[in-house]
């Protein structure tokens, strides 16, 4: 976000002069990963148009099943908030201390995506 409702530090707080970027991304205090900062309005609308169906890579760590189970899962029709979730492509991993790592590849950024439609499958 550009501003925090908490009063916390936000990406712009470490840049010089913001005046005039934006971002493509979304990151929250339980993610990490890449923002895009630009002032081209149309690079930002094309990267985040669903029209455009731009292809978003994810790696999350999994927890609470098996990792064959996890796997089976993720290759059902799951719905998050009534609309399918569709990777474009999938693989998941055997972790550490029982967790699964789940890479995955989606053409839409829904906010929490991949949060969300895990949690959907238990």
């Amino acid at each position: 976000t550009a501003s925090d409702e908490e009063g916390r530090r936000t990406v712009f707080d470490f840049i010089r002069d913001a005046r005039g970027l934006t971002y493509v991304g979304r990151l929250d205090v339980h993610t990490t990963g890449l923002l895009l900062l630009t002032t081209d309005g149309e690079a930002v609308h094309r990267l985040t148009h669903p029209s455009y169906r731009v292809s978003r890579s994810y790696t999350a760590l999994v927890h609470g099943r098996p990792t064959a189970e996890i796997e089976a899962a993720a290759r059902q029709r799951v719905l998050v908030d009534g609309k399918a979730v569709v990777p474009v492509k999938m693989r998941v991993r055997p972790g550490k201390e029982g967790r699964s790592i789940l890479d995955v590849t989606l053409n839409e950024g829904r906010n929490r995506i991949v949060r969300n439609w895990c949690e959907a499958m238990g």
